[in-house]
């Protein structure tokens, strides 16, 4: 009776054993189906995820127009390309931090679901979600000191946009000012906004915070510090253009030559001088000027080229000649004898005039004028000035 009740026990465990395994391997199959499943569902929801990011910056590349202004009440805060910039860097980051979360899940899901790798699955959530937690739990806990700086940050890029507002009337002429002339509103308004900015990170956040010496403090001044750091050779030339602009040293319309290059001052700024001249457009630091010599032309910059005639032609006669040309180009002609040699004699010819090619009629007046009195040029000929090469 015994022998066959370890007989049936026997078989029994065997039966159970079979089950268990079988059912073990039931469960891996659909383990893995539902892993195959989840990750069919995941690279769905990515892709869907990609096309609406992608018809999101089509909509926002294709039509501008339709993109508002965030205002408070008649301030406009936030330009449309500036709000449509940032929604097509948030349509790009919103697309990975989603496709970086599907994949998360996915590999959470897939980890979890088999016993050897449970544990993995555990440390993972614990890993990602522990520090969101603990950042969570500090948030909430100084959410009283969040809002009081949210308001001030707010307040802050109200006044900085109503300063620029305010000094761009002043630039187009609807706001006049006895103490602010019109070409001065735009480097003025730079300054004033800069200083508000600095000022609230050095006076008014420690008051927002509460505290002076604070995590937030501290960071604000390293940061400020890192920036000063970085933006010295800036700032010294926003030094050096603050004089420029504000004594009046260049006038927008005059031409002036500064570090070898000569041409038309179109814009002056806290950085730099626009210079147009025949060869383009220079955009030079007001740095420069500190090292290189800077030259006041006037609105009617000279033009001048070198004429050598042979020996035979030094008289009064020539020099007139020269000077009634030169006339006909522009005003204050001046005929200077600047060599006189073997091959003859040089004569530098000097006129005033704007615009582009005057120097190449002069060059053509000058060699008709000769011509028509048969005056012989000497070997060298007629030879342009360089603005450089002036003394």
């Amino acid at each position: 009776m015994v022998a066959l009740a370890e007989d049936v026990a026997g078989r029994v465990r065997v039966a159970l054993a079979k089950e268990q395994s079988r059912s073990a391997a039931l469960l891996t199959l659909l383990s893995v189906a539902l892993v195959v499943l989840s990750g069919m569902v995941a690279l769905f929801f990515a892709r869907k995820i990609g096309q609406i990011a992608d018809r999101a910056r089509a909509f926002l590349e294709e039509h501008p127009e339709r993109i508002p202004a965030i205002r408070l009440q008649s301030i406009e805060v936030v330009r449309p390309e500036s709000f449509r910039a940032a929604m097509l860097i948030a349509t790009k980051a919103g697309r990975i931090l989603f496709r970086l979360g599907i994949a998360y899940g996915w590999v959470l899901i897939g980890l979890s679901l088999f016993e050897p790798t449970r544990g993995y699955a555990e440390r993972l959530s614990g890993f990602v979600f522990g520090p969101l937690y603990s950042l969570l739990a500090r948030l909430i806990g100084s959410l009283p000191l969040l809002v009081v700086a949210v308001i001030a940050a707010i307040a802050l890029i109200v006044l900085v946009r109503f300063i620029g507002l305010f000094f761009e009337g002043v630039a187009r002429g609807q706001t006049t000012l006895d103490w602010l002339p019109a070409d001065l509103a735009a480097p003025t308004s730079i300054l004033v906004r800069a200083s508000v900015v600095i000022g609230f990170f050095l006076v008014a956040a420690p008051l927002v915070l509460g505290n002076d010496d604070g995590a937030l403090v501290r960071a604000g001044t390293a940061v400020i510090a890192a920036l000063a750091l970085s933006t010295t050779p800036v700032a010294a030339s926003a030094a050096v253009g603050i004089v420029v602009v504000y004594g009046r040293r260049l006038s927008v319309g005059d031409h002036a030559e500064i570090g070898g290059r000569a041409g038309r001052v179109r814009a002056v700024s806290l950085l730099e001088v626009e210079l147009e001249g025949e060869d383009g457009t220079f955009r030079i630091p007001h740095l420069y000027s500190l090292v290189r010599p800077t030259r006041l032309l006037g609105p009617e910059p000279p033009v001048s080229v070198e004429v050598t005639l042979e020996k035979v032609a030094l008289d009064d006669e020539a020099r007139e000649l020269l000077r009634e040309a030169a006339g006909a180009v522009g005003s204050r002609p001046r005929v200077e004898l600047v060599r006189l040699d073997a091959e003859g004699a040089c004569y530098r010819v000097t006129t005033h005039r704007a615009g582009v090619g005057a120097a190449s009629e002069l060059v053509v007046l000058l060699a008709e004028a000769l011509s028509a009195a048969e005056i012989p040029l000497g070997r060298a000929g007629l030879r342009i000035v360089k603005p450089t090469e002036r003394s």
